[in-house]
């Protein structure tokens, strides 16, 4: 069940939908919606209590993202969700990906793109090429004619001479 606290007119969607993963934990519940093929998934995880989902998402970790994913039941159910549209804001990931260890590639002195850039001519410096930003962007829309995702990154290389 989906609470507000502010009243809103909102479109939902109901269907009825055979052998569609289903998980329960000890606070929340979570039910997979497929994409085209099941190749992909969405999966929505609901807190059990009118108020938990502040609480939930505090606790939301690899672990626990794990045993919403995984299939333990498959069964029938009767899914009414809104229709929403979701479109991120631009996320520079520059810091997230040096987080994790890229780092020459965003340092002007040590990027080495030299088997990537071979267009070049022999006069250019191909050490003089670094990523200067990441941009990543994504859509995800609920309707009445299934889910759609889309996602885009953006990379802004450059030249210095």
């Amino acid at each position: 069940m989906f609470h507000s606290e502010i009243p809103r007119q909102i479109d939902f969607l109901t269907k009825k939908i055979s052998r569609i993963p289903y998980n329960i934990g000890e606070n929340w519940k979570s039910v997979g919606i497929p994409y085209r093929e099941h190749k992909q998934w969405m999966f929505i995880v609901m807190p059990n209590d009118k108020d938990g989902l502040e609480n939930l998402i505090k606790q939301m970790d690899y672990a626990m993202f794990k045993e919403c994913t995984t299939t333990s039941t498959s069964k029938c159910v009767e899914l009414t969700i809104p229709a929403f549209e979701i479109i991120s804001a631009n996320y520079d990931l520059a810091k997230n990906l040096q987080g994790l260890g890229i780092i020459d590639l965003f340092d002007l002195t040590r990027c080495n793109l030299s088997k990537m850039i071979n267009n070049l001519s022999h006069q250019q410096n191909i050490n003089c090429y670094h990523l200067d930003k990441v941009i990543h962007k994504a859509v995800i829309k609920v309707n009445e004619y299934g889910t759609g995702a889309a996602a885009v990154t953006k990379d802004d290389f450059s030249y210095y001479f």
